[in-house]
């Protein structure tokens, strides 16, 4: 007389159904949690920029809406530094593994972070003579004795105050980048490149290609 299975009992075919069922659940779960990091992340690199971006207003009320002058207008957060209440933590980004405390340069300027910021790029000629029609500024650009290609890159490129991730390329295999304006605090995402930005190339000079996408 055969003895009737237990309900706890599997064949070895019922087991290996189940293990190939999980695997696909599996699969089809793991890229969700990979993107709901991703998008936890995105949410504190946009935070950290809406911080910089308050202490830039503050420090605009303070100087009659003027921009901070400094030698390295794109790249150096050293003059709102003072605005942030938190550690300059801020201004690095979760993703890019950056140490906090390793921001500042050799000139004690934070210059090491994941953000550049832009402006009016007359800001770094007011009251100084870096610029001066001879291109001597840290960047290699000279926008008071612009060449063909420097016009040409001024044509293709928009100066506005805001602050927005160096490393654009880190969120989601460089499918967006965060940008925060300054003078309104509005938070957008931009889509497809970074061309209609001050951006930075691999040497630290102003980028002076058109290609959607500036190696960095």
């Amino acid at each position: 007389m055969k003895e009737h299975r237990k309900y706890s009992d599997f064949t070895l075919i019922e087991l290996l159904i189940m293990i190939a069922i999980l695997s696909i659940l599996f699969s089809l779960f793991l890229p969700l949690l990979a993107r709901s990091k991703e998008h936890a992340y995105i949410t504190v690199c946009m935070n950290n920029l809406r911080q910089v971006a308050t202490a830039f207003q503050t420090y605009i009320q303070d100087y009659n809406g003027e921009m901070p002058i400094t030698e390295y207008w794109l790249d150096d957060f050293e003059p709102v530094y003072s605005y942030v209440k938190s550690s300059n933590a801020i201004f690095t980004c979760p993703k890019t593994g950056t140490k906090p405390g390793s921001v500042w340069d050799a000139e004690n300027n934070l210059r090491n972070g994941d953000f550049n910021r832009g402006g009016n790029i007359t800001d770094i000629e007011k009251n100084n003579n870096y610029n001066n029609g001879h291109g001597n500024n840290p960047y290699h650009f000279d926008i008071s004795n612009p060449s063909p290609q420097t016009q040409a890159v001024v044509a293709a490129k928009k100066s506005a105050r805001l602050v927005y991730e160096k490393r654009w390329n880190n969120h989601l295999d460089g499918q967006f980048f965060n940008v925060v304006y300054i003078d309104d605090g509005h938070y957008e995402k931009e889509y497809n490149g970074v061309t209609a930005y001050w951006t930075l190339d691999d040497r630290g000079w102003i980028e002076t290609s058109l290609d959607p996408f500036p190696i960095y």
